[in-house]
């Protein structure tokens, strides 16, 4: 469902204090606000601002609200807090000022990126380094100290930037810096051929690259009213779940490692690495790279191949079953991160 607004503002939203006309947070089935999905920029086909908020109102399709910004909007995340971070990317990209936001720092480009330049609404050909700074918040007090993590880290996680403020143990602060590897993705796909983009999608996230690859697909689908075979689509149901089969194996491995449980964190890697293994012998691939592609997919599975990749998810189901077990019923595990729930 998409609604229209022109710069509304019934909940702050608009181009001034003084429109006050369409904008309301839609409510969910059980009559208290809606959870809100996503929020993004977007240029109309007269090259004006546009703003979308989208919203889970508990229907099977969301509650989709756009907005012409024009030069600014009032910010929403003093009433949704979620929404903080999406605006200040809408403010990077598109130069959408946001009043009322309580911190709007570059989110997405760092110190060496100037001010001024907006990549949805600028060119970017020629853009010259700057080196501005950027400010952590300082918590002052006694006893308060401050500990820096990152942005470069001792396993192959992505670059990110942690800096606690700490008084012992009891963390009063922390301050996140993100993308060190931002790789400015929405532009990359302007002018980019539609049977590129999947791999442009791919490069999202290492760990859901199909997941990615099918949306950018669906999206392209569902603008070209282009119909997928039934096949295609039970394959590409296929490829999701056994992504999100190996992310929850290899989040539940971190878990274990988190609390020094490191003979659960060896069986969850070896659970993964059997399942990525069998990808590659059924499928020639251990992530499901090139797979999808808009109209369809790339591969098929033939009935041999299909049994055995049944037959390896099904086993690895029951040792997961059987390591879910072992975490669950392990004093020390439970104490550990019952004692990290509480402090949280």
């Amino acid at each position: 469902m998409k609604d229209e607004a022109k710069n509304s503002g019934a909940s702050g939203l608009g181009k001034s204090d003084s429109t006050r006309e369409a904008f309301r947070r839609p409510l969910g089935k059980d009559g208290r606000p809606a959870r809100l999905v996503t929020l993004f920029g977007s240029l109309g086909r007269n090259g004006e601002k546009l703003v979308h908020y989208v919203f889970d109102v508990a229907e099977p399709a969301y509650r989709e609200i756009v907005l012409i910004a024009g030069d600014r909007i009032r910010s929403i995340s003093r009433e949704m807090p979620a929404a903080a971070w999406y605006e200040r990317e809408l403010h990077d990209q598109f130069g959408v000022e946001i009043s009322g936001h309580p911190d709007l720092r570059p989110l997405v480009f760092h110190e060496n990126w100037p001010d001024g330049v907006h990549p949805m609404v600028d060119p970017v050909e020629n853009v010259p380094l700057a080196n501005r700074e950027y400010r952590f918040l300082e918590v002052k007090g006694e006893g308060i100290t401050e500990v820096a993590v990152g942005p470069v880290h001792a396993g192959i996680i992505e670059p990110g930037h942690f800096r606690f403020s700490v008084v012992g143990d009891t963390v009063l602060h922390l301050e996140l810096r993100h993308f060190y590897t931002h790789k400015g993705t929405e532009k990359l796909f302007e002018r980019t051929r539609v049977d590129a983009g999947s791999m442009i999608a791919e490069s999202v996230s290492g760990d859901n690259c199909f997941a990615h690859a099918v949306a950018y697909s669906q999206a392209v689908e569902h603008a070209s009213r282009t119909e997928v075979p039934l096949r295609a689509q039970a394959i590409r149901l296929i490829g999701l779940e056994f992504e999100r089969l190996v992310c929850h194996i290899s989040d539940v491995g971190g878990l274990c490692t988190d609390v020094g449980f490191s003979v659960g964190a060896a069986c969850a890697t070896s659970i993964k690495e059997s399942l990525l293994q069998t990808s590659t012998k059924c499928c020639g691939t251990r992530f499901w790279r090139g797979i999808a592609v808009p109209g369809g997919i790339r591969f098929s599975f033939d009935s041999g191949k299909l049994l055995e990749f049944s037959q390896s998810v099904s086993l690895a189901a029951k040792q997961f079953s059987e390591l879910a077990r072992v975490i669950l019923k392990t004093p020390s595990i439970q104490n550990r991160s019952q004692t990290a729930m509480q402090r949280d």
